[in-house]
């Protein structure tokens, strides 16, 4: 116990961008849609380093996608398209950004559903996230979808809203929120 104290009073002294993520954080995986069902596509990716958007679903936190930084004529807005191989039930997106740079990291969005009856709704306008690299979350009322479309309109970066970026996306299906409580006390005494 005093080991545990110890180690989390050395996190806040010297990494207090890293505390919240190893103690505030448990990664909440309770309803994650298998990506396997999961195509993406995006108006652009960095072929020539191997950063396409297929990266964002291989549960690899050190593989990214990046928007093509060779071409500068291409900036922002960038769409990115998760595509369901049949229709899925959806309430809640995770947006991992890169984990070595802040290059790309998303910080405004609209996001699009397309209905099993192929019609789009936008859910949400000017969505925004800071631009660190902590794992973000948006949740909304359950939809099944046959697509999600994000219209990237912000970005952090060296060139603020010029790329976009990604580690990680994730899609997970409605839960019992009162029954997926998680026991912090052992944590936070």
């Amino acid at each position: 116990k005093q080991d545990l104290h110890d180690l989390k009073e050395f996190i806040k002294d010297y990494a207090p961008n890293d505390y919240e993520r190893v103690f505030g954080e448990i990664k909440n995986e309770k309803g994650k849609i298998d990506n396997s069902i999961i195509s993406a596509s995006a108006s652009t990716e960095n072929t020539t380093n191997g950063e396409v958007i297929a990266n964002t679903l291989d549960n690899n936190p050190n593989t990214i996608w990046h928007s093509d930084w060779h071409d500068s004529s291409i900036t922002l807005p960038i769409e990115v398209v998760f595509t369901f191989d049949t229709p899925t039930e959806v309430a809640r997106l995770d947006y991992l950004p890169r984990q070595n740079g802040i290059n790309g990291n998303i910080t405004k969005f609209d996001l699009y559903i397309t209905d099993e009856n192929n019609i789009e709704s936008k859910i949400f306008e000017n969505y925004t996230w800071n631009g660190d690299s902590s794992l973000k979350t948006v949740k909304f009322d359950s939809k099944t979808v046959k697509s999600v479309r994000m219209v990237i309109t912000g970005s952090h970066g060296d060139k603020v809203n010029k790329f976009a970026s990604a580690a990680e996306f994730s899609f997970f299906a409605p839960v019992d929120e009162e029954n997926n409580e998680v026991d912090r006390t052992a944590l936070m005494e």
